[in-house]
């Protein structure tokens, strides 16, 4: 995921090579299909729903989603008041750029997991093109936390059903040698 490796690894990789200064990182950020023997890549990091079937991973960390939209979309449109009025919302929707997917709007209510409904308006494979899509009033949109906070923070975005989790999960892919 390619805002995963912008927004939190890249700025893991200074320490890193304070670390092991004789080690060469070469980080590539790509939401397309990579192959480690072709690619020459040792390790990936992909979301759990971009794994293919028959790969090998190790979870290595969970990422909490936020439901979030301006407050000029939700004075426009109204204050969603649980996960079932998205489907009278424009909903801002992910799609992977492997296999066209979409990225499911789930939740866990009591430890339970369920899809929520949307009206999909408009639909990226580029979560930056969401996220200020989503700034600037276009709708409700599902952001990982570490690409909402900084919108979160300033104003720019409002959390959605904060008592409901949402989560992916980040797994390490190594290379077979």
């Amino acid at each position: 995921p390619s805002a995963f490796g912008r927004q939190v690894l890249a700025p893991l990789l200074a320490g890193f090579a304070a670390l092991h200064p004789r080690l060469l990182v070469e980080l590539s950020t790509t939401n397309g299909k990579i192959n480690h023997i072709q690619d020459g890549i040792d390790l990936s990091l992909r979301i759990k729903p971009q794994l293919e079937d028959g790969i090998v991973a190790r979870r290595i960390v969970s990422l909490p989603f936020i439901f979030c939209a301006a407050p000029a979309y939700l004075e426009r449109a109204g204050m969603p008041q649980s996960p079932q009025d998205l489907q009278h919302h424009a909903c801002l929707a992910f799609r992977y750029p492997l296999d066209g997917r979409f990225l499911r709007w789930g939740f866990l209510r009591n430890g339970e997991h369920y899809d929520a409904p949307i009206n999909a308006t408009a639909i990226s494979d580029d979560i930056d093109v969401l996220t200020q899509m989503a700034v600037n009033g276009a709708g409700v949109t599902r952001l990982a936390e570490f690409v909402a906070a900084p919108y979160l923070e300033s104003g720019q975005l409002v959390p959605l059903f904060e008592n409901l989790q949402g989560e992916a999960h980040a797994y390490v892919e190594p290379m077979d040698i």
